[in-house]
C-alpha cells in the first residue's frame, strides 16, 4: 500500500475498533447500593442489602456469601405465609441475563449470622458474593443507622431457622 493510503487505513481500523467496543458492553456482574443496618451490640443476626446487575448474555445464580466479620451468611427471602411474614432460606438466587435483582428489606436479603465484632454506623462490612459460574465479587457495604436506612421496619421470624 502506498503512503497516501495509510491514513485512510488507520482511520478505518480506528472506526472498527471503536464500533466493536461500543457494540459489546462490559459483560460482567456488578453490585450497587450495598448496605447493612447498624445492630444493637448483642444482636446475633443482621441483614445486608444490595442490587446485583447481570450485564452478561446468560443467567447467573448467587449461590453463597461470606464475610470475615460473621460466622456465617445465608441467602433469605421474606414471604407472607397465612398472613404472617416468614423468613425462608434459599439455596440460590437467579439473576437473568441483562437483568438485576434487588436484595432489600421485606424481600431477598443476606442474613448475617453471629457477628465477630459490633457493627457501628460509619463502618463497613466486607461481603464476598459467590456465583455458580462467574467470578466472586467483594463488596464493602456501609453500615447505616436505622434512621438513615430508607427502609420499612420489619422483624425476622427466626422460629424456622436452624443455626
Amino acid at each position: 500500500m502506498n503512503k497516501a493510503g495509510r491514513p485512510l487505513r488507520r482511520y478505518v481500523m480506528l472506526v472498527m475498533v471503536t464500533w466493536s467496543a461500543a457494540s459489546f458492553p462490559d459483560e460482567t456482574l456488578t453490585v450497587s447500593n450495598a448496605w447493612v443496618r447498624e445492630a444493637p451490640p448483642k444482636a446475633e443476626v443482621n441483614a445486608a442489602y444490595l442490587t446485583i446487575h447481570n450485564q452478561t448474555n446468560q443467567a447467573h445464580k448467587l449461590v453463597g456469601a461470606s464475610s470475615p466479620q460473621f460466622q456465617k451468611i445465608e441467602l433469605h427471602e421474606m414471604k407472607m405465609v397465612n398472613g404472617q411474614a416468614r423468613m425462608q432460606r434459599l439455596e440460590k438466587l437467579a439473576i437473568e441475563a441483562h437483568g438485576s435483582v434487588e436484595l432489600n428489606p421485606g424481600g431477598y436479603h443476606l442474613m448475617l449470622i453471629k457477628p465477630l465484632q459490633p457493627l457501628t454506623a460509619g463502618g463497613t462490612v466486607e461481603l464476598v458474593l459467590q456465583f455458580d459460574d462467574a467470578p466472586q465479587i467483594t463488596v464493602q457495604a456501609p453500615i447505616r443507622k436505622a434512621d438513615d436506612a430508607d427502609e420499612t421496619p420489619h422483624r425476622h421470624d427466626m422460629q424456622d431457622m436452624k443455626m
